[in-house]
């Protein structure tokens, strides 16, 4: 998502799990920061090479690429740009600041680092992060608390139900990386934004706690939080063969908080839309994330959990909020663009990137699909092929297209992972405003950085920093060691 404030603060996050970093996230720790192989150029690099657009950034971290190692094993990554030109990367616990030229930025924490503190008695998963126009840093995720085997509610069959208490918290540090103190209680707020428990057939509580889980964060230009989610609702019995126990329906949700933590009565009449039963939004979804808050305070959202059961079915899709939360049935058809979207992005005029990976046939390459939605609400046509825009990245079916971001010319940056036979790459294309890719960004209209051991399904992030620069972080994984490797490229034009 992307977050415009006063100060120009530029954030673009992609809202996912992270991956655990390691307390001491020694950029050097595998001896130079691309010391797991040698870092080699797409295939085809002398195709076209006289024209290439983007390059590696020689001054980050020497070659462009930065390697932190982590000490738990994860699937995804985070990162953000702060206007000075640094970077934030996180996962789990940890968050690491890296100055401009990839070293650790030591104003951060004391030394780059800051721990996420964990609620007493619980444990604490992120989820999402962003900065608001004071530079100051937000960061989303569940607090969970764990209970002993006697206090689980179980099934009619013995087996613990999948429900666990759990709430909303969000910490927010100064620049320095200190909690501040001006914000909740000392710097956190836990709550359960007045959620009910879940609840069984017969309508009674499963336990005293609601059950639920945050998925993304974003400030307003008030200073308003925008926090997304699911929350368990009830039990109902499993649709899945050969699955007897009851399973729960999560409902999704999104709050808008005061800059002090409290619910937002302006927004959806008590600061809520969702998250207490089926069909409050047009998705009908279990969760949704990614808020992108556009120019004129229009929020789009995304499905990233749905039931398969026929009587809880939801739709995977985009679905919108006008500024005071209701639902903007303009949008598309009875308020939903669909499709199977993995990533959406705003653009400077307010309108809608969203990218999606079609179905895969054996034999034939991945595509990614992109689709422009205008702030009108509707699909624009004059992007792309009527509309659209397919993107073909290879026959195999590990490819993935999972992150997208937008100049401030329009232009659309695409990333992701791209495989071959003989090696796994860090994949960045760009698309004109009108949808049509640039053939000159690199060899074959890409850019393709070769990294041993990078993640073949690990959701990527990308985004730009204030100075134009391309920023990327993926996972890698190899028998010796597991992390986040940054790429950071230089645009000619």
């Amino acid at each position: 998502m992307a977050t415009y404030g006063s100060l120009g603060v530029a954030v673009i996050v992609c809202k996912r799990a992270v991956a655990l970093l390691s307390t001491a996230l020694a950029v050097l720790a595998l001896c130079g920061s691309h010391a797991l192989g040698a870092v080699q150029s797409d295939p085809a690099k002398r195709v076209g090479s006289t024209s290439r657009v983007a390059v590696l950034d020689p001054s980050f971290g020497g070659s462009g690429l930065i390697t932190l190692p982590t000490e738990v094993a994860g699937w995804t990554a985070y990162g953000a740009a702060i206007q000075n030109g640094g970077v934030i990367v996180s996962g789990g616990p940890t968050l690491q600041l890296l100055s401009r030229s990839g070293g650790h930025s030591e104003s951060f924490g004391g030394a780059g680092t800051i721990s996420l503190p964990a609620p007493k008695g619980g444990d604490f998963s992120l989820a999402d992060f962003t900065l608001d126009s004071e530079g100051r840093l937000l960061v989303v995720g569940t607090s969970r608390f764990p209970r002993d085997e006697s206090e689980v509610p179980h099934g009619p069959n013995g087996a613990p139900l999948p429900i666990v208490p759990s709430a909303v918290r969000i910490l927010r540090f100064l620049p320095d990386g200190r909690l501040d103190p001006a914000f909740g209680q000392n710097g956190v707020i836990e709550t359960d934004l007045g959620f009910s428990p879940p609840r069984d057939k017969q309508g009674r509580p499963l336990q005293p706690e609601a059950s639920m889980e945050a998925t993304g964060i974003a400030v307003d230009p008030n200073g308003h939080l925008l926090v997304t989610g699911g929350a368990d609702v009830r039990l109902v019995p499993s649709c899945v063969h050969d699955v007897f126990e009851p399973v729960a329906v999560s409902v999704a949700f999104l709050a808008r908080l005061t800059e002090s933590g409290a619910l937002d009565p302006s927004f959806g009449g008590d600061g809520l839309v969702g998250g207490r039963a089926l069909g409050e939004n047009p998705l009908r979804a279990g969760s949704v994330g990614e808020p992108v808050l556009g120019p004129s305070g229009v929020i789009s959202y995304r499905s990233t959990a749905i039931s398969a059961c026929p009587s809880n079915h939801g739709r995977r899709g985009v679905a919108q909020l006008t500024p005071d939360g209701r639902t903007r049935k303009a949008l598309g058809r009875k308020g939903v663009v669909g499709g199977d979207f993995t990533a959406i992005a705003g653009a400077p005029n307010g309108s809608v990137i969203a990218l999606s990976r079609l179905p895969w046939t054996q034999g034939e390459a991945v595509r990614g699909r992109l689709i422009r939605i205008s702030p009108s609400g509707k699909i624009d046509r004059s992007f792309g092929q009527n509309g659209q825009t397919v993107l073909k990245l290879g026959l195999a079916p590990v490819n993935e297209p999972d992150s997208v971001a937008v100049d401030g010319q329009g232009r659309i940056l695409v990333g992701g992972t791209l495989v071959t036979r003989k090696r796994r790459s860090i994949l960045v294309l760009r698309l004109n405003s009108d949808g049509r890719r640039e053939m000159n960004f690199g060899p074959h209209g890409r850019v393709a950085t070769s990294f041993p051991g990078l993640a073949p399904l690990g959701p990527s992030d990308l985004f730009l920093d204030p100075e134009g620069r391309v920023v990327t972080v993926h996972r890698y994984e190899t028998r010796a060691a597991s992390g986040l490797v940054l790429a950071r490229y230089l645009l000619r034009s």
